[in-house]
């Protein structure tokens, strides 16, 4: 199956759904916990060295996202209309901020002090959401453009206003990455954005219609773009089965992508042969060649089979991972809750299929906002905020990653 060169859309599932280490289809696989490593918390409020989390209960899509690199942390604070660097140790090292809507900074010079290697720089940032960063430090961060900057979609429901802006290592502003490239149409609404080992740009966003993938070099020229299309999906095997793409992901170290797919299918009372809803049938990892749009060699991605004792009896039922990302050597990572502080994370290597369960654990209660980030070594980082204080924690899984079992 080939996917249309330039397009992508379907139904995203709930971001998380509970899971039981106990049983679960596919191979069984030892379960290994990896301790919590908490590196820094910040306070909330205004001040540059805090996050802004006003609104972060309410149902307003600010964003809070992280990215690690090198031990630096970069935290994309949307509400606050920030972007802040910082060391593992939590010291704040620069800040790049809309002065409209944060105070002047204290404890850092200005982008004019050449003898501070600790700046402050501003930009009139209007809302700033997923951020990577490359090899040279150059920083990559969604923005949107002012409403009357918008272009409409040619589906005619969607509005075009998302872009990539691009923050040279010193802080200062450098251009803007479009859907054709630098200084291109605006994206539509931005849900996913990744930087390979080679320093290409991969832009995830999603239209009324598709999901659509922008593959870039490290210049901002367009390399691939791809659209999927919510009837367009591949379906295993001659079933009537429901489609529902979970995620997509590129691969850090090659031009490939994958695209988990969830798939439901009608259930039927047995006697009245009345259809009671839906049940989930599989999923699958599909890997997508980015140059031509050709799916091929899906990898089952196991889910998780319950029981649940009750009054009148017990019930089963299905649990399934959430696509977190991928690491180098093709190590693919998925997440899943269980009950409370702890998650399960699942790694299958994409070339042995060989199983790997690791549980961590998270803080679960007074959550109002969270991020993971991985990195291509395959260190997993969150940020936690609650409504007294955001905690910045990592987990070494680069540590035990080639202990996958087959």
């Amino acid at each position: 199956m080939r996917l249309r060169a330039g397009t992508i859309l379907v139904f995203p599932l709930a971001a998380l759904l509970f899971f039981s280490l106990s049983a679960c289809s596919g191979k069984m696989a030892r379960v290994t916990q990896v301790s919590r490593q908490n590196l820094f918390s910040l306070s909330l409020g205004r001040m540059e060295d805090q996050l802004d989390l006003v609104d972060a209960a309410t149902s307003l899509p600010s964003k809070l996202r992280l990215f690690m690199r090198d031990g630096i942390f970069f935290l994309s604070n949307g509400h606050g209309r920030k972007l802040m660097r910082m060391s593992s140790y939590g010291d704040l090292l620069s800040l790049i901020y809309n002065p409209e809507t944060n105070p002047a900074p204290v404890l850092l010079s200005g982008e004019s002090d050449q003898s501070s290697y600790r700046k402050a720089y501003q930009h009139p940032f209007q809302e700033i959401g997923e951020v990577v960063v490359n090899s040279k430090q150059d920083v990559f961060i969604e923005d949107r453009l002012p409403p009357e900057r918008g272009v409409p979609d040619g589906d005619g429901q969607s509005i075009l206003d998302a872009v990539i802006l691009r923050f040279d290592q010193e802080g200062s502003f450098h251009d803007y990455i479009g859907m054709e490239g630098i200084g291109g149409t605006p994206f539509p609404n931005i849900i996913g954005l990744y930087c390979s080992s080679s320093d290409d740009i991969v832009v995830i966003s999603m239209s009324a219609y598709d999901w659509r993938v922008h593959w870039f070099n490290p210049e901002g020229s367009l390399l691939h773009s791809l659209s999927v299309k919510r009837d367009a999906l591949p379906i295993p095997g001659k079933k009537e089965l429901i489609a529902s793409l979970d995620k997509i992901v590129p691969d850090p170290e090659s031009r490939l992508l994958y695209m988990k797919v969830d798939y439901y299918q009608e259930d039927y009372d047995s006697s009245t042969k009345a259809s009671t809803g839906i049940e989930f049938d599989s999923s699958l990892l599909w890997q997508i060649d980015p140059r031509d749009g050709r799916v091929f060699d899906p990898i089952t991605v196991p889910a998780v089979v319950k029981r649940e004792e009750g009054t009148f009896g017990s019930r089963s039922y299905t649990r399934v991972y959430e696509f977190l990302g991928v690491s180098a050597g093709r190590h693919l990572f998925f997440l899943m809750p269980e009950e409370g502080p702890l998650y399960s994370v699942m790694i299958i290597d994409g070339r042995s299929r060989g199983i790997q369960k690791l549980a961590i654990s998270l803080p679960h209660e007074d959550v109002l906002a969270s991020a993971f980030h991985l990195t291509s070594e395959g260190i997993l980082s969150s940020i936690i905020a609650s409504s007294l204080e955001a905690k910045v924690s990592w987990w070494r899984i680069d540590k035990i990653i080639g202990e996958v079992r087959r």
